[in-house]
């Protein structure tokens, strides 16, 4: 079996020396939820959270976890469901019950790297199916009509993308649905930064349209939750998620039961939480606007249109991997540059999600200022 690969991202997050850092510009998710947010959102929530018991939890997530899963499908059931421990889990026990070697599996790029080292470590042949910036990061989906003329096992897509921040359109959707059908093709279709909007556009998840696509998520991202680690897939077909419980079996089936209590509260009043999120990212998304207007000589950028994440691009002197080393010596910020989503070297991630964006866009721009001197 083959090696897998350095994680480049999150190797860059704990290198030596991003510790230093006041401001992460590149988090991933919207503001962190506090316990104390959560339990107030239910009257009787703080008794019920004294109350749990600490034994084992259901096989595949409580049934109380599962059924507000599924409230967010149309035509899914709790049984349709299988919440795991964060979507990084998700996708490795995905991958270890459907992936085998010299498996073709198509991945739009670029991506969370897991999505393609996975799939390689089980031995899989991984295509890039690349987005590229003059199409604002989609795909080509002529492009993957004729990948597909080679049979693939998996077809794996994230919308709204990390890190470009591109979300399809309808059209582009049914396209890509019609181009799936026609093939034959099974999809796993990362949702995670689905139903954060900056537009109010809805994203109908692909396993409640496509019989072949299994959707994940978690309550990680959009509910500013990734420290409860629940996840789950939804797929109509049992015989795509009958293997995944039997690997289980082997490894960990269960959740810790106050996460699952949290998870659930959290999808529960999912509409409170996410409005009170899709707020602060509306807030930034404008304070962003703002900061690479002023600076229009130095960066170019579009706004996403759902999600967390923005890809713009520095126009400035040398690469985004140079920015962000500098920006990290200079302004203790954390800016994860192009080059760890093997990406080029001329973008970096942006995430709109916290709170301290303000603070640390306003640090950004003092420490532009004070190291290129206003001669840009």
């Amino acid at each position: 079996m083959a090696s897998l690969d350095p994680f480049d991202l999150k190797e860059f997050f704990y290198a030596p020396g991003a510790g230093s850092a006041e401001f992460n510009l590149s988090q991933s998710f919207a503001e962190p939820i506090t316990v104390k947010e959560l339990l107030a959102l239910e009257p009787g929530t703080r008794e019920g959270f004294e109350q749990i018991r600490l034994g084992y939890t259901g096989l595949d997530g409580s049934a109380a976890l599962r059924a507000a899963i599924a409230e967010r499908y149309d035509g899914l059931k709790a049984g349709n469901v299988i919440a795991t421990s964060g979507i990084d889990a998700t996708l490795g026990v995905f991958a270890l019950a459907h992936v085998e070697p010299g498996d073709r599996v198509i991945c739009q790029v670029p991506c969370y790297q897991s999505y393609m080292t996975v799939p390689a470590w089980r031995g899989a042949e991984i295509v890039e199916w690349r987005g590229r910036e003059e199409d604002g990061w989609a795909p080509d989906l002529s492009e993957l009509d004729r990948l597909l003329g080679t049979p693939a096992k998996w077809v794996i897509v994230n919308f709204p993308s990390n890190p470009t921040g591109f979300m399809p359109e309808e059209t582009y959707i049914d396209e890509l649905l019609a181009i799936l059908r026609r093939h034959g093709a099974t999809l796993l279709s990362d949702e995670i930064y689905a139903g954060l909007s900056l537009e109010g556009n809805e994203f109908a998840p692909l396993a409640e349209r496509y019989e072949k696509a299994v959707s994940m998520h978690s309550v990680s991202k959009i509910f500013g939750a990734p420290g409860l680690r629940v996840g789950w897939l939804a797929c109509a077909d049992d015989a795509v998620l009958d293997p995944v419980r039997a690997l289980r079996f082997h490894l960990n089936s269960f959740l810790p039961a106050p996460s699952e209590f949290f998870a659930t509260l959290a999808l529960r009043n999912a509409d409170k939480v996410v409005n009170r999120n899709a707020k602060i990212l509306r807030e930034n998304a404008h304070i962003a606007g703002q900061f690479f207007a002023r600076h229009d000589n130095l960066f170019a950028w579009t706004r996403p249109r759902a999600g967390v994440n923005a890809f713009p691009e520095w126009l400035g002197p040398g690469g985004s991997a140079d920015m962000s080393k500098t920006l990290l010596e200079k302004g203790r910020i954390l800016l994860a540059p192009s080059t760890v989503f093997d990406a080029g070297d001329r973008h970096f991630r942006l995430g709109l999600g916290c709170r301290d964006f303000a603070d640390g866009m306003h640090r950004f721009d003092e420490t532009l200022s004070n190291t290129t001197g206003g001669n840009y």
